[in-house]
């Protein structure tokens, strides 16, 4: 899920860091902290406003397990979280998720909101 910011106001060039969570059974719960692994994969990308960043032509940028992660102190054992510092890109609208991979990159599940991917 796209963990914070939720929106972003920003001047271009600004550089905002932007978090995703994620949970796979397996993977993500093995410790507290971030369970690196090759099979996982977290980008956040970015596009036109309203668009649909699983058809749509979006710039994708990896993310970095997050050093801070501590899970059960955030309540959140089995998730890990990922970070990216986002500069913004242009003046304008745009949307902005993160995508994961369990599979090393085959197959992605988008996330936007704190509900998951489905909630726009």
């Amino acid at each position: 899920m796209l963990q914070f910011p939720l929106n972003i106001d920003a001047q271009t060039g600004t550089e905002v860091l932007v978090y995703g969570r994620v949970y796979h059974p397996g993977i993500t719960d093995r410790t507290g902290g971030v369970d690196v692994s090759a099979l996982l994969r977290a980008q956040l990308g970015f596009g036109p406003d309203g668009s649909d960043p699983a058809v749509a032509n979006w710039t994708w940028i990896n993310g970095q397990p997050n050093p801070a992660w501590d899970g059960p102190a955030a309540g959140e054992a089995d998730n890990d979280e990922y970070q990216v510092a986002l500069f913004v890109p242009a003046p304008g609208e745009f949307d902005y998720a993160w995508r994961f991979s369990a599979d090393g990159g085959r197959t992605w599940t988008y996330a936007d909101g704190p509900v998951g991917s489905a909630d726009g």
